[in-house]
C-alpha cells in the first residue's frame, strides 16, 4: 500500500490543488473510491481520524481524497468550478497517474456532510462516471426536504449562506436542486444513503431516500444510533466500502 500526497493543475480551478490518494500494490487495475471530506475540512481528514488507510489495503481498492474545501463540490465562476476539479480533471489525473479502472461499474464516489451533498451531487450530474454513490450524513439540499428557504439568505446556515448567495434562485435550482439533478438522471447508479438516528440531517436524509425511492429501485438507507460526528462515520466507512465492492 502506497500513500501518495500530491498535487496537480486544475483547469477548472486554474491553480494547483492538493490530494490524498491510497493506492493498493497490484499489476491489475483498481475499482477507485473518490472520497470526499465535509465542511472545514480537507484532503487529510479521512486518513488522520478514520482507519480507512487499514480498509483499503484489506479490500484492495484505491482511494482518492480530494480537498473541496469549503465550495461544496459546487462550480461557480470558470476558475472556480469544484466540481468539475473532482469529477473531470482529478478523475482524469489520477487514471493516468495510477492503475486505476476506467470502468464505470470500478468508479465510485462518496463523502460525508458537505461531501455527501458534494457524491450526490457529482453521482447525479456525472451518473456516466460513477456506478455507485454513498452519502454519510449528508447536507440535503432539495427543496421540500427540509425547513430551509433558499430564497432567504438570512435565515440559512453560514455553511450555505457563503455558497448560495452566489447563485440565482434559477440557478439553485437548476444546479444544485438534488431532486431537480436526479430528475436529469439516464443511467441510474447504485445509491447509498447512511445517516445516525441522533444527527440533525437524520429526517432530512429520510425524506430524500423516500423521494429517491419513487424515482429508482437501486436506493438503500441505512440509520443506527450515531450522531454528526467522526465516531459515526469511522463506524460505517467499513460497510460503506463492503457494499461499494458488492456486485
Amino acid at each position: 500500500m502506497t500513500l501518495v500526497q500530491a498535487s496537480f493543475f486544475s483547469k477548472n480551478l486554474n491553480r494547483q490543488v492538493y490530494y490524498n490518494a491510497m493506492i493498493p500494490t497490484t499489476q491489475h487495475s483498481l475499482p477507485t473510491l473518490y472520497l470526499l471530506h465535509g465542511w472545514s475540512g480537507s484532503h487529510d481528514d479521512w486518513i488522520k481520524r478514520t482507519r480507512v488507510l487499514e480498509l483499503a489495503e484489506k479490500y484492495h481498492i484505491a482511494i482518492i481524497f480530494p480537498n473541496g474545501e469549503n465550495s461544496f463540490y459546487v462550480d461557480f465562476s470558470d476558475a472556480e468550478s469544484y466540481g468539475k476539479m473532482v469529477a473531470e480533471d482529478l478523475v482524469a489525473e489520477t487514471r493516468q497517474l495510477f492503475n486505476l479502472s476506467d470502468k464505470r461499474e470500478d468508479t465510485w464516489i462518496a463523502g460525508l456532510s458537505m461531501g455527501g451533498y458534494g457524491a450526490l451531487r457529482l453521482g447525479f450530474l456525472y451518473a456516466h462516471i460513477f456506478s455507485k454513490i454513498t452519502g454519510m450524513s449528508s447536507r440535503i439540499i432539495a427543496k421540500g426536504m427540509d425547513d430551509l428557504d433558499y430564497q432567504d439568505y438570512h435565515q440559512l446556515p453560514p455553511t450555505l449562506k457563503n455558497i448560495f448567495i452566489r447563485k440565482t434562485p434559477s440557478e439553485i435550482e437548476q444546479e444544485l436542486d438534488l431532486c431537480v439533478l436526479a430528475k436529469r438522471v439516464k443511467q441510474w447508479p447504485k445509491i447509498e444513503l447512511y445517516c445516525g438516528r441522533e444527527d440533525d440531517f437524520y429526517q432530512d436524509n429520510k425524506n430524500f431516500y423516500h423521494w429517491l425511492k419513487q424515482k429508482c429501485s437501486t436506493v438503500n438507507f441505512y440509520e443506527a444510533e450515531g450522531d454528526h460526528n467522526w465516531d459515526y462515520w469511522n463506524q460505517v466507512i467499513e460497510p460503506v466500502i463492503q457494499q461499494l465492492i458488492a456486485e
